[in-house]
């Protein structure tokens, strides 16, 4: 099957939500227009803020961008929403809303 330029595919779609810390992203950019990358990395656990912050840089802020549904400003450090963001804006709404009901490790 022939996807669409600029359509986020099935595939594509799970792979964005498929990872907490993606997870986490994408939420975050339903309320903001862009994000400082080390404020994706501050939480109170007892995993590193830089093995996170390498994390997010080789894998998964190329993977959201590969997708089309972030932006990422390497030199400033700085995501915002993509030109594919509002494809999947219904899902993250769904699940924001609902966030209640989900599993604990959902975000």
């Amino acid at each position: 099957m022939n996807r669409q330029p600029g359509l986020v595919g099935s595939d594509d779609f799970f792979r964005a939500l498929g990872n907490v810390e993606r997870r986490r992203i994408l939420v975050a950019l339903l309320t903001q227009e862009s994000i400082q990358v080390p404020e994706l990395t501050a939480r109170d656990d007892s995993s590193s803020e830089q093995a996170r912050i390498v994390e997010l840089y080789h894998h998964h802020l190329p993977k959201l961008v590969n997708i089309g549904v972030i932006e990422w400003d390497i030199q400033n450090w700085e995501v915002r929403r993509g030109s594919s963001f509002d494809q999947i804006r219904p899902t993250l709404d769904l699940l924001a809303t609902n966030d209640s009901v989900l599993p604990g490790d959902w975000l």
